[in-house]
């Protein structure tokens, strides 16, 4: 009997006893307790906050372009033949989408000023090329693809369709030019949100904390402009005789105070400026009536920049975007550019989480289960990071670790290396075999002429081997020492190449040439097993890792550099 039989249901346990406690009226949201952020009105305020606004408008465009340069990978289930197949051809069905993949990365990043983004997804049977627009295909498996994924955009929303649980069910939209209602049911659509909270369809905008001070900043700025085209320092008044705002004003006068009150109303510093008013007194000195002048408040004048300037800051805090501004006020350090820039890395890193979550939760699945797949050979999707670490520091971290031997340089570790230094991975590049006392140089150097000794009086040998068409024999009993390599320079043994030809010397493939400063460190590194600070087998390990430079390779640029390098003995225990 199983265990399942002698559980106790009549608690109901299978019967859903709450609610999410969503605010909905016949499928339209009403969560926003503010009414200008509701419905449509909503949508037209966002819209004009990121359209407008030009620190939003910097941080959105920031967010697009961090992410569009994040790689995205397909990964196999498992190291099964199939698994592996499975992930190959889900490569191919995102290739073969009528949009690129970048491209519907940007639409749904749309999600963050309206809080959502909403995909229909659009199928197609893979018989390869033909002209029936968007079915088109470069496979001819006969299996189904992804057409594209096609968003359905925030303004042509009319409704949700949500269940008696709270359970989102599809989406009811009005779009144009026929606004024509529309029924898309979500098991043939994506949801992408900022946030679920009670299983909201909308989430909730990015952009929602700084709606205030974006207003007020709006606001003052209309001031400022107001007061900039008037060129004033008051608000206008004009004075005009008692009879022009009587009641019982005849039709001559309810007309000039019509048309003294538009003047008021449109002074500005134009092409147009002027005022043309009666006389404050006649000729003969009776007073008119008529009298203009600016009225002014007392106290010292209002600094507008400082507090528009306030109020974007907050609006940047909010958005986690203060990096843009750091240095606008004269302020701010490289550290604070880089720390505020990891927070807002860390920030992006979770909507592409929410992106990839949306897509291998459903996206796959539907796909993989309209061809039969089985579930544990479905794949899903990776991102990368948004930010590589800084190739110096890494570079001094690995090559510490490594030297005091607390790091293994495996397969995994030389992956991480050669990705974040942009190298090409080992299946790629397959190097030409090498060949014993041939390292990288320029091909378009220019050859030593033979026993030229290094310039300068006394100068150093090159810590490089010298370039040699066939391995050096071991020296004689009577060839020079060290001690006379050292204090003789030109002594030092060189090739004849007299009757070399040029082809005797393999070409070095592009992929394995090292460039001036790659060979600095290449000489940083021998200097150090040279000095006893690196051991050979961590200097092996790490030239092979971060360079394109194979182990037999880097054994002969080693040479016999560190093979005597011994441990100096204990000292012996007192008696």
């Amino acid at each position: 009997m199983a265990d399942t039989d002698n559980v106790d249901t009549d608690f109901h346990s299978f019967e859903v006893l709450g609610a999410t406690g969503l605010k909905s009226n016949s499928g339209r949201i009403d969560e926003e307790w503010h009414p200008r952020l509701r419905g449509r009105v909503a949508q037209r305020v966002f819209r004009e906050m990121s359209d407008n606004d030009a620190g939003i408008g910097a941080f959105l465009y920031a967010v697009r372009t961090f992410i569009r340069q994040v790689d995205w990978d397909v990964v196999s289930a498992s190291d099964h033949p199939r698994a592996i197949a499975e992930k190959e051809w889900f490569e191919g069905a995102i290739e073969d989408m009528s949009i690129t993949w970048g491209d519907f990365i940007s639409e749904v990043l749309s999600m963050l000023p309206y809080g959502w983004s909403f995909f229909e997804i659009l199928y197609k049977r893979r018989l390869g090329r033909n002209r029936k627009s968007g079915s088109s295909s470069r496979f001819t498996d006969g299996k189904v693809g992804w057409r594209k994924f096609s968003i359905r955009g925030q303004e042509s929303l009319d409704r949700w369709e949500l269940d008696d649980e709270g359970g989102i069910q599809g989406m009811w939209q009005m779009p144009p030019p026929t606004y024509k209602l529309a029924f898309v049911p979500i098991e043939k659509a994506l949801l992408f949100r900022t946030t679920t909270h009670k299983n909201n369809p909308e989430g909730r905008s990015v952009l929602r904390n700084a709606y205030r001070s974006w207003w007020l900043v709006k606001r003052i700025q209309e001031f400022e402009a107001i007061g900039v085209s008037r060129n004033l320092s008051g608000m206008p008044v004009l004075q005009v005789p008692p009879r022009i705002m009587s009641p019982n004003a005849s039709a001559a006068d309810k007309q000039i105070r019509r048309n003294l009150e538009k003047m008021l109303q449109e002074i500005h510093r134009d092409e147009r400026e002027g005022l043309l008013i009666p006389a404050e007194v006649t000729p003969d000195g009776k007073a008119t009536g008529y009298k203009f002048s600016l009225l002014s408040a007392s106290g010292r004048p209002i600094d507008t920049h400082q507090i528009i300037v306030r109020y974007n800051q907050d609006i940047a805090m909010s958005t986690l975007s203060e990096f843009v501004r750091v240095g606008m006020d004269q302020h701010g350090s490289f550290a604070l550019v880089d720390n505020k820039t990891d927070k807002f890395a860390v920030a992006l890193g979770s909507f592409l989480d929410i992106i990839a979550d949306v897509v291998n939760r459903f996206a796959i699945p539907r796909l993989a289960t309209l061809n039969g797949v089985p579930e544990e050979f479905w794949p899903r999707i990776a991102h990368g990071d948004i930010e590589k670490p800084d190739i110096e520091q890494y570079a001094s971290y690995l090559s510490s670790m490594a030297g005091i031997g607390a790091l293994e340089i495996d397969s995994a570790v030389q992956r991480q290396v050669r990705e974040i230094g942009s190298l090409p991975m080992p299946e790629d590049a397959k190097p030409a075999p090498p060949t014993p006392g041939i390292v990288a140089i320029d091909a378009d150097a220019k050859p030593p002429d033979v026993g030229e000794a290094p310039s300068g009086a006394g100068a150093k040998p090159p810590s490089v081997p010298v370039i040699e068409a066939e391995p050096v024999e071991a020296p004689g009993p009577d060839a020079p020492g060290p001690a006379a390599e050292e204090s003789n320079p030109a002594a030092l043994p060189t090739q004849d190449i007299s009757d070399v030809k040029s082809e005797a010397v393999p070409a070095v493939a592009p992929s394995e040439a090292l460039n001036g400063a790659q060979i600095t460190s290449l000489v940083t590194i021998m200097e150090g097993v040279s000095n006893g600070t690196m051991p050979r087998e961590s200097a092996l390990a790490l030239i092979t890792t971060a360079f394109p430079i194979t182990r037999e390779r880097a054994e002969n640029i080693l040479g016999t550099i560190g093979l005597n390098a011994t441990t100096p003995p204990a000292a012996a225990p007192d008696a």
